[in-house]
C-alpha cells in the first residue's frame, strides 16, 4: 500500500526487492520504479546493494552484540552493588556489635559510625551523633581536633603538637596510626582514663578519607593501681615509724 500511494501520488516509488542472476543466484538491489503517463509502462532502475545489505547485518550483529554486552555489564554491576551492600551491612554489623567502644569519620570530618559501645562510654547516641562533627564534645569542654581529624588532614605536626602530653606514640600494627592515653575529666561520674587508637582509611588509590577511632577504658586499672600504691605506702611508712622491731622474711 505504501508503494502503491507513492505511485499514485508521486508517480514512482522505492522499494528493496531480490533479482536472480542466470546463475541462480539471489542479489539484492534497490529498485526505484516510476510511471511513465505518455508510454503507459512502469521504468525499473535497480542498484545493487549487496554491500549495503552486508554493512547492515555487521551492524545488527555487533548491536545486538554490544546490547548482550550491556546487558552483562548490567547484571555483574547489579551483583557487584549487591555484594557491595552486603559486604558494608556485614562491616555495620562488625562495628556497632563491637564490644569496643569506636565511631568512623569521613574524610569532611562527619560521623559515619558510632557503635553501641561508644554510646556506653560516652553517654551520646549514635542517633545525635551520625553526620555532625561533634566527636569531640563526650571527651573535652571545648571544640578541638581530636587525632582522628588531624590523621585525616595528614596533620602530622599538629598529632605531636596537642597530643605529646598523652604518651603518644606510632602505632606497631598499623601504617599512619597513632596511640595515646589520657585522663577525661569530664567524662564518666569523676573521670575517665582512656587508651585510645586512630587510624587512617584509606581507598584502592592510598588517598585518605577518613579515619577509625578505637577507645580502651582502663581507669579501673589505673584506681587499682593507686590503691596498691598508697597501701604500700602506708605499710611502708608503718615499717619506718614503728617503735617495735620487725623482721621481713619471704
Amino acid at each position: 500500500s505504501e508503494h502503491r500511494e507513492g505511485l499514485t501520488v508521486l508517480g514512482y516509488t522505492t522499494v528493496e526487492m531480490e533479482l536472480q542472476k542466470k546463475s541462480g543466484e539471489a542479489v539484492p538491489v534497490e529498485a526505484n520504479i516510476t510511471w511513465l503517463d505518455e508510454e503507459g509502462i512502469f521504468q525499473l532502475m535497480a542498484r545493487d546493494i549487496t554491500l549495503k545489505k552486508k554493512l547492515e547485518e555487521s551492524r545488527k550483529a555487533y548491536s545486538e552484540q554490544l546490547e548482550k554486552e550491556v546487558e552483562q555489564r548490567t547484571l555483574q554491576l547489579r551483583q557487584s552493588e549487591a555484594e557491595a551492600k552486603r559486604q558494608q551491612k556485614t562491616a555495620e554489623g562488625i562495628i556497632y556489635g563491637s564490644p569496643i567502644p569506636m565511631f568512623v569519620l569521613d574524610k569532611n570530618h562527619r560521623i559515619i559510625y558510632w557503635n553501641r559501645a561508644c554510646e556506653k562510654l560516652t553517654g551520646y547516641s549514635s542517633q545525635e551523633m551520625l553526620g555532625t562533627d561533634n566527636h569531640w564534645k563526650p571527651f573535652y569542654p571545648h571544640k578541638r581536633p581530636l587525632l582522628a581529624d588531624l590523621i585525616i588532614d595528614n596533620d602530622i605536626d599538629g598529632i605531636y603538637r596537642l597530643y605529646k602530653d598523652m604518651n603518644l606514640r606510632k602505632s606497631t600494627m598499623v601504617e599512619g596510626a597513632f596511640e595515646a592515653e589520657h585522663f577525661f575529666p569530664q567524662l564518666g561520674k569523676n573521670g575517665t582514663h582512656l587508651y585510645f587508637n586512630a587510624a587512617p582509611i584509606k581507598d584502592d588509590e592510598g588517598q585518605i578519607q577518613g579515619a577509625i577511632v578505637t577507645y580502651q577504658d582502663f581507669t579501673e586499672r589505673v584506681r587499682m593501681t593507686q590503691v596498691l600504691t598508697r597501701r604500700q605506702a602506708f605499710v611502708q611508712y608503718l615499717i619506718e615509724n614503728s617503735i617495735y622491731g620487725i623482721i621481713a622474711t619471704d
